[in-house]
Parts: C-alpha cells; sequence; structure tokens
C-alpha cells in the first residue's frame, strides 16, 4: 500500500488529485482488466454467432450489427457487467481501507474526507473509461469478424463509440454510489457486494420478467413506477436521440421488452392504411427529463450520503 504524501499540498485539487493516483495505482491491474474485458465479450461473441448477416447488402449488415451493438452494450457491456464490476470495485474503497487498517491513516492526515470519497471514486471511473472504450472495441471487432460481415461495416459501427461509452460512464455513475455509500455503512466487504449485485439483478432482469411474462399486470398495476430499469433504458433512448440516431424496430422491440420503453402492443403493420409504421412508438410511462432528474438526484444524494457516513464513521 502506498503511502500518502501531504506536505506542501494545502490546495485542496493538489489533495484531491493525491487521493485520485493512490487508488488508480491500487485498482490498475491486469487481472482486474483481464476478468472484466473476458465477462463483457461474453454475450457478443454469442450475439455474433447468432447473426446472419453475411448474405445481406453492405447497408443492411450496418443496421443489423448496429442493433446488436447498442444492445449488447445497453444490457452486457455497459450493463450488467460495468455494474458488477462497480460492486466489485467500489465495495473495497471505505471497508476495505477500514478492514486493511489504513482509513485511519488516511483521513488524519490534512485531507478532507469529500477528497477522499470523490478522489476514489475519480480514479473508478478513468479505469472504467479506458476499459469501456476497449471493451466496446473488441465487440464491434467481434460483431464484424465471426458474423461474417463486410469488414468495411467495422468503420461505420466505431461512429457510435463516443454515445455508447457516455452511457457506460452514466452507467458507472449510477452503480458505482451503491456500493461507495454500502462501504461507508457495512463493515463486510462481501455483504457490500452482494446487497449492490441483487439491485443489478432487479433493475436488469426482475422487471424484465415481470414486463415479458405479464405485460397487463405491468401496465395495469402502474409497476413502472418502481422499475428503475425502465428509467435506464429511456436515459439510453435520449442518448440516442440527441446523437440523432435511428433506431430500427428489431432494436425498439429489444427495448420494448428488456426496458419497458416501447409499446409492443402496437402492431407495426397497419392493413387499413396500406403501410408499415417505421418504428415502434415509446410508452412514454415518464418523460426523459423525468428519468433523468431520478437517475442524476440518486447518484447525487448517494454520494452526499457517502461523505456524511464518512465523517460519521467510527474509525479504531
Amino acid at each position: 500500500m502506498s503511502e500518502i504524501d501531504t506536505k506542501g499540498t494545502g490546495r485542496s485539487g493538489s489533495r484531491f488529485h493525491i487521493i485520485a493516483d493512490r487508488e488508480l495505482e491500487k485498482i490498475l491491474s491486469l487481472p482486474r482488466a483481464f476478468i472484466f474485458l473476458v465477462a463483457a465479450i461474453i454475450l457478443p461473441i454469442v450475439s455474433a454467432y447468432a447473426a446472419d448477416v453475411d448474405s445481406y447488402p453492405l447497408d443492411i449488415q450496418a443496421l443489423m450489427l448496429k442493433d446488436i451493438l447498442f444492445f449488447t452494450v445497453y444490457f452486457w457491456v455497459g450493463g450488467i457487467v460495468l455494474a458488477f464490476f462497480a460492486a466489485w470495485t467500489v465495495s473495497d474503497f471505505i471497508v476495505g481501507e477500514d478492514s486493511r487498517g489504513t482509513l485511519l491513516s488516511l483521513i488524519t492526515r490534512p485531507i478532507r474526507r469529500w477528497e477522499v470519497i470523490l478522489g476514489k471514486f475519480l480514479a473508478y471511473l478513468l479505469f472504467v473509461a479506458v476499459m469501456e472504450i476497449i471493451a466496446i472495441f473488441i465487440t464491434i471487432y467481434v460483431l464484424v469478424t465471426i458474423s461474417g460481415a463486410h469488414l468495411s461495416v467495422i468503420w461505420d459501427l466505431f461512429l457510435y463509440i463516443p454515445i455508447l461509452l457516455l452511457y457506460s460512464l452514466f452507467v458507472a455513475v449510477v452503480f458505482g454510489t451503491i456500493p461507495l455509500v454500502l462501504s461507508t455503512v457495512s463493515k463486510s466487504r462481501v455483504l457490500v457486494m452482494i446487497i449492490s449485485a441483487a439491485l443489478v439483478i432487479v433493475i436488469y432482469l426482475a422487471f424484465y420478467i415481470i414486463r415479458s411474462g405479464f405485460s397487463e399486470f405491468y401496465v395495469d398495476n402502474h409497476l413502472y413506477y418502481f422499475d428503475p430499469g425502465y428509467h435506464m433504458g429511456n436515459i439510453f433512448i435520449s442518448f440516442t436521440e440527441a446523437a440523432g440516431i435511428d433506431l430500427t424496430p428489431t432494436f425498439q422491440e429489444q427495448m420494448g421488452l428488456f426496458a419497458g420503453t416501447h409499446n409492443l402492443g402496437v402492431s407495426l403493420d397497419e392493413p387499413d392504411q396500406g403501410f408499415q409504421l417505421a418504428s415502434i412508438p415509446l410508452t412514454n410511462y415518464y418523460s426523459q427529463a423525468t428519468s433523468w432528474l431520478i437517475w442524476t438526484l440518486i447518484p447525487a444524494g448517494l454520494t452526499v450520503l457517502s461523505v456524511f457516513r464518512l465523517k460519521k464513521k467510527e474509525i479504531q
């Protein structure tokens, strides 16, 4: 464990960067990166083998692989895998320092508690950014090469990396603040990871089961009021709309099933009008602005609570 030298670091920014550099040095490891990347490419590999795109024109290949890319990033690479990774990494921030006996020496130095929290969290976000960029690059390469698509399609898919990375960082913030606050309360890192993982499963899978198996019950009883996964999907759609990206009905159907964002009760075929709808309409249970407000206030509140809990924490 590296020591923290705060001599001559009167400025808040200097102390903040000391914490961030120390934490980044700790979490930057090949085994951690390897585990994340291996887990991240499992679904892309399976999806690529299932895709049959080589017989289609290049523009159709690009559309089909874009659907797969967007869904795998939303649900897996920048979703479940990232959320579990957040639980694994951030759970060690406070409870880990406490169990190793290094927390007391850390907070008795001239470093504010909020600098400890935000410095560690910044290091985590920097690591996530690097890992997500690599994971999305690998995902694109895997999708194109394994599916048999023309290699030129890679360049079309590379254009979506910035918007997918931004969404992934948003997910990293949301799911990072959960184990962050828990690590200031609990004395067990394992317990923090279990609770955080359970919340990931609820958000991404529990309501999916309800929506897919009991859709009328979900709507009639307004369960979307309590569905955090819906808000995550709503925010993902807002990212694509802000970037001017057109979503195909195939992808919209997937989002309707896994996030509840699109109305699966609406048929694309309009026999009376003699045409087919170009897209599936949004369910609009909540506005995108409301979803953003909810998932901005929650991480902000959890971060503030983390600082407060660290100030009140009894350290021996």
